[in-house]
């Protein structure tokens, strides 16, 4: 290949004549000789102002599937960016089949300063149950959060200041026969967080790796018009351990605590919601993470028991992580490929209680979950996993088994 003012050109010479020959100064003047535009090679350009809406249509359409012994989650994803990465978005949007009701959500990014502005959106269910235990009502909770983020980003770590102000709002849906209507709520707050990553990603991985991240968050519902009160501190911590032939120690440790008569912390559940987050915003929490965070899964445990409740909570676990199979094989019609297969054997204990003074009473639970990371299309990167949690506690324990299709990034 040779340079020359007009731009680069490939040479060809047969072996036997270009091998141990030098080039002349006639030959190099000859090979770097401009050639005069003219009507027929002179190409016409226009140039207009950058938009960003002419090219910002999702870029995939995928299904997502969660199916466990009480819900079954059945809708689609997407998500999509301009060509700068201006503008990120993500949304999820479900039919449970099994209790006919939609929930959802949506995260829309504006990333083109230093200081990146996020506004996300979710409709989930609550689930409650009284003091005997027994099914009272399932609870529509709409919430929207408006995030500022001023990032710090270093080659081995990510530093990020949060700013936010929430809402969300809490109003019966279903009412069980014989149960008790409870008032339609609103938690207004205003909150300030700040992340750390320095955790590591590689491709033939099977986990973060090499690093730890941790969040602390701040919130306040009393500045601005609110049912509940008080402020609420959270600090979630987790680190990543390598191991010999790609397994992984990961390790996690939240504990929160609130003043006054907070929105309350609920612990139960297989999983924290599934959120997509933009590809491009991959360094950033998303927002679904830091504000106005007040659900954290406990596995083999229902949501909505009155003992998983309260104003402050402690949860640690602890997951190995091992490599199954690295297959990277795939088929072209259609284009389907399988790129690794790994699995977890974890260990979760967590408690939540109102009063300041009790001792914290854990609920331990363990179980075995197997991934399979896969892409369609060549470039769409899904998960597949399927699991089993069990609880320990007499009373409130369950076996629990599950399975889940959706978007990976």
């Amino acid at each position: 290949m040779g340079q020359h003012p007009t731009g680069s050109d490939i040479y060809f010479l047969p072996s036997s004549e270009a091998i141990n020959k030098p080039v002349t100064p006639e030959q190099q003047i000859a090979t770097t000789t401009s050639v005069a535009p003219t009507p027929d090679n002179n190409m016409l350009i226009t140039a207009s102002d950058y938009s960003a809406l002419e090219n910002i249509r999702p870029v995939a359409w995928f299904p997502f599937i969660e199916i466990t012994e009480d819900t079954s989650e059945i809708g689609v994803s997407t998500h999509g960016a301009d060509p700068l990465n201006w503008h990120q978005y993500s949304a999820i949007l479900s039919i449970d089949t099994d209790n006919d009701w939609a929930l959802g959500n949506a995260l829309y990014t504006y990333d083109r300063w230093r200081t990146a502005f996020k506004l996300f959106v979710q409709r989930d269910i609550v689930v409650v149950k009284d003091n005997q235990d027994n099914l009272n009502s399932f609870r529509n909770s709409d919430s929207a959060t408006f995030e500022a983020v001023y990032p710090f980003f270093k080659r081995d770590y990510q530093w990020s200041l949060h700013a936010g102000v929430s809402t969300d709002h809490e109003s019966d849906r279903e009412v069980e026969p014989g149960g008790i209507a409870q008032a339609d709520t609103t938690d207004d707050l205003l909150g300030i967080a700040v992340t750390f990553n320095s955790a590591k990603y590689f491709p033939r991985g099977i986990s973060l790796s090499d690093g730890y991240k941790w969040r602390f968050v701040a919130e306040d519902s009393e500045t601005l018009d609110s049912d509940f009160s008080g402020q609420v501190y959270t600090l979630d911590w987790r680190g990543y351990f390598s191991l010999p032939a790609s397994h992984v120690i990961a390790a996690r440790l939240v504990s929160g605590s609130s003043t006054d008569s907070p929105n309350p912390f609920r612990l139960g559940g297989l999983h924290e919601g599934f959120f997509l987050a933009p590809p491009g915003a991959t360094l950033i929490e998303p927002t679904s993470l830091v504000f106005n965070k007040r659900k954290y899964a406990l596995r083999g445990y229902k949501k909505g028991h009155p003992q998983l409740l309260g104003d402050h909570m402690t949860l640690a676990e602890i997951e190995w992580r091992f490599p199954i199979s690295l297959i990277e094989r795939s088929i072209m019609i259609p284009p389907f490929g399988v790129t690794k297969v790994h699995g977890k054997i974890f260990y979760s204990a967590g408690d939540a209680w109102y009063d300041d003074s009790q001792s914290a009473d854990y609920y331990e639970s363990a179980g075995l979950e197997i991934n399979a990371d896969m892409f369609f299309g060549y470039f769409i990167p899904f998960n597949v996993k399927a699991g089993f949690a069990k609880g320990f506690d007499d009373e409130l324990g369950e076996e629990e088994y599950y399975l889940q299709l959706g978007l990976s990034f």
